[in-house]
């Protein structure tokens, strides 16, 4: 349960190197407490080109991208509150191939209820994977 706090200006981010080791937990969840005035900015990003999972803000609303090994490219924008993409893939504890990944993103509204993210106001986003 490890929290890094993290404040930027503008064109400033995180980068964290991870092993190429398989995943072998079967939950993770990643919170983000972001304020923006801008209408496209990038979240979140983990994976390589042509797979992973990135979340955006475009034209001031969510919108994820998810590319997995062996899936369909899967992408989602709009108004949401909460989104869940499942995605077959092939990963399991056992054998390190898989079953079903859920992604649930949640995108709680900030002081004055806008859905959209560019209002400057604080939103969370929580994005929580489960294989199942």
């Amino acid at each position: 349960d490890a929290e890094l706090l993290s404040c930027f200006s503008g064109n400033g981010y995180i980068v964290n190197r991870l092993s190429n080791r398989p995943i072998t937990s079967t939950e993770e969840e990643v919170r983000l407490w972001f304020q923006t005035r801008q209408p496209n900015s990038s979240l979140f990003h983990v994976g390589s080109d042509n797979r992973g999972l990135s979340i955006h803000i475009l034209n001031g609303w969510p919108h994820i991208w998810l590319q997995l090994p062996d899936t369909e490219r899967l992408q989602s924008e709009g108004r949401v509150d909460r989104q869940i993409i499942a995605a077959r893939n092939s990963w399991s504890p056992e054998s390190g191939v898989a079953g079903i990944i859920q992604l649930n993103l949640h995108v709680r509204p900030g002081r004055y209820e806008s859905s959209r993210l560019d209002d400057n106001q604080w939103h969370e986003l929580i994005l929580i994977r489960q294989n199942k």
